[in-house]
């Protein structure tokens, strides 16, 4: 065999090893916890040995901080581009918003759900992973600080509630749809999840209800399908 075809073959039986630890780290530290989850359990998830994880990674914080730079990829990076960037009045921009982050819901939820649990079970260490979560967090209530801000300008969103303020309630029902959903075991369809929450957003922020062909030309073009791969632990 050729030595650069060995080389191919043994990149991408690296590449291979590296994607499987990070789909197991990614259900594991979702449905047990990251502190809870062991690396040689993590090895064994994968198919692979301990040894394994340390030699691809150095350590399991590694592959967390791997899990969460395609955290930003996914949703970070996209999201900034439809805030800051993005067509539209401020109310489409708050609906691509919600779009984006409905889409990954139904396709990629663990992308979610992720910083959530991250969030949750790293507050208040001052770990590179808490620090990563929170920064993402505030660069997305600074983004829909600015598009509410906008909003109100133009007599769109409601004048009598601070735009911080606002866009804190964005991010909490987002997330608390999110934790909603992975809590009735994803028996609540995740469309049905979403439309509601725009509906009771769309009701809290906007300074008078939109018109029926309005809220019919904003609706959510998500449907319903398979959802993500993420199985609870028995």
């Amino acid at each position: 065999m050729p030595t650069t075809q060995k080389r191919r073959t043994k990149q991408e039986q690296r590449d291979a090893s590296i994607e499987k630890i990070l789909a197991s780290a990614e259900q594991l530290f979702i449905t047990k916890g990251f502190h809870a989850t062991t690396t040689e359990e993590l090895g064994a998830h994968a198919g692979l040995t301990k040894g394994s994880v340390y030699f691809y990674f150095g350590d399991k914080n590694n592959v967390l901080l791997n899990l969460l730079e395609k955290v930003q990829a996914k949703v970070l990076t996209p999201l900034i581009e439809k805030l800051e960037r993005g067509a539209g009045s401020p109310l489409e921009r708050v609906r691509e918003f919600l779009v984006h982050q409905a889409r990954l819901a139904k396709e990629e939820p663990a992308m979610l759900l992720l910083p959530i649990m991250v969030s949750i079970e790293f507050a208040g260490t001052g770990e590179l992973a808490e620090k990563r979560v929170k920064w993402g967090y505030r660069r997305t209530a600074q983004l829909l600080v600015k598009v509410i801000t906008e909003g109100q300008a133009a007599g769109v969103f409601r004048r009598d509630l601070g735009a911080e303020q606002q866009a804190s309630m964005i991010l909490a029902l987002n997330d608390g749809t999110m934790l909603e959903w992975w809590r009735s075991d994803r028996r609540i369809a995740g469309r049905g999840l979403f439309d509601a929450l725009y509906a009771v957003l769309l009701s809290g922020i906007v300074q008078s209800s939109p018109a029926a062909e309005d809220m019919a030309a904003l609706a959510l073009p998500i449907t319903e399908g398979k959802h993500g791969r993420i199985k609870k632990e028995k």
